[in-house]
C-alpha cells in the first residue's frame, strides 16, 4: 500500500520485485510490481472470488528484466480490457497500469503489445 510522506505531503509507492512468474495478491494493491527475469514470465491476475481487490484498485507493472512479461487472466474467468487485446509489456523497461473496473474485469494500459 502507498504511504504518505509527512514532510512534503506526497505518496510513496511500495515496490514488490519478482524474479519469476507471479500471481497478484491483495497486498499488491497500489504497488509497483517489478518483473525482473531474463526469460519470458507471466503475471497472473486472479479471479475476484480468490483475491477480492476492491473496484478501482490500481497496480503498476514494470518490466526490468529482458524476459517479456505477459499478463494472464485466470482460467478465462478474468477479463482484461486493453487496446487490440494486448497482454504483453512491449519490451524491457516498459511500464503499464492495471485497474480493476468491476468484479473480474480489469483495464490494462501503457506500453503494451499483442505480440
Amino acid at each position: 500500500m502507498s504511504t504518505r510522506n509527512a514532510l512534503d505531503n506526497e505518496y510513496i509507492i511500495d515496490i514488490n520485485t519478482q524474479t519469476d512468474s507471479y500471481t497478484l495478491v491483495l497486498g499488491d494493491a497500489s504497488k509497483l510490481i517489478i518483473m525482473n527475469k531474463a526469460t519470458a514470465n507471466t503475471l497472473t491476475i486472479p479471479k475476484a472470488s480468490s483475491v477480492a481487490f476492491p473496484i478501482g484498485t490500481e497496480i503498476l507493472i514494470f518490466q526490468l528484466g529482458a524476459g517479456r512479461t505477459t499478463l494472464a487472466p485466470v482460467d478465462g474467468d478474468v477479463t482484461i480490457n486493453s487496446p487490440d487485446s494486448a497482454l504483453n509489456l512491449y519490451t524491457q523497461y516498459s511500464c503499464a497500469a492495471l485497474i480493476k473496473r468491476a468484479g473480474d474485469i480489469w483495464i490494462l494500459m501503457g506500453d503494451i503489445s499483442r505480440w
